[in-house]
């Protein structure tokens, strides 16, 4: 199970309201280096914000960088050939040691280019896709897992904040922490 400490997630400059939240939940009123389980974190604050704790763990930067690759892979049908495509593959094999980080960083270029003009546009799906490949593994799962939250909302016919598309989005918030959970007690 990965582990991180209170202190080395304050380093990473975590959002101050979560930040405040997590020491409530725990009863502390400062950081300290008792181990901590993700699982303790992602049951005591949002999502968004325990995946961003993945700043404080850089020696787990190839299981961020693989459970970013699995967010955008949920999407990749709909990602402009491209756009994203290729920025997924080559983090993929950035993960496992089969691309270099000269590789990672021309598929990132690459795909920021293409979607260029188009980063503006609801294309969410190339943006997590996109993402997968930022030379920063923790920014890499951030980015990804929240471009696909709001990919998961943009194939809804008609009212884009009807009934549907929200439970879509809370389906999709639910996989994505059962996803990362999974990452972290694999370790």
């Amino acid at each position: 199970m990965i582990m991180t400490t209170l202190n080395k997630i304050k380093d990473c400059k975590m959002d101050k309201y979560a930040w405040k939240k997590l020491l409530k939940s725990l009863n502390k009123k400062e950081a300290d280096d008792e181990p901590l389980s993700f699982l303790t974190i992602v049951n005591n604050i949002d999502l968004a914000d325990a995946l961003w704790c993945c700043h404080a763990e850089p020696q787990y930067d190839k299981e961020w960088r693989l459970l970013a690759v699995s967010f955008a892979r949920r999407f990749e049908r709909y990602v402009h050939k491209s756009s994203g495509e290729e920025a997924i593959k080559t983090a993929e094999r950035f993960a496992n040691g089969e691309a270099t980080k000269e590789e990672l960083a021309d598929a990132f270029m690459e795909s920021t280019v293409k979607l260029g003009a188009n980063w503006n546009s609801s294309d969410a799906a190339s943006k997590a896709a996109h993402s997968t490949a930022d030379p920063n593994a923790a920014f890499a799962v951030c980015s990804t897992a929240r471009f696909a939250l709001v990919a998961s909302s943009e194939f809804e016919i008609g009212d884009k904040w009807g009934g549907e598309t929200v439970s879509r989005i809370f389906d999709e918030r639910k996989w994505q922490r059962e996803e990362f959970l999974r990452v972290c007690e694999a370790i």
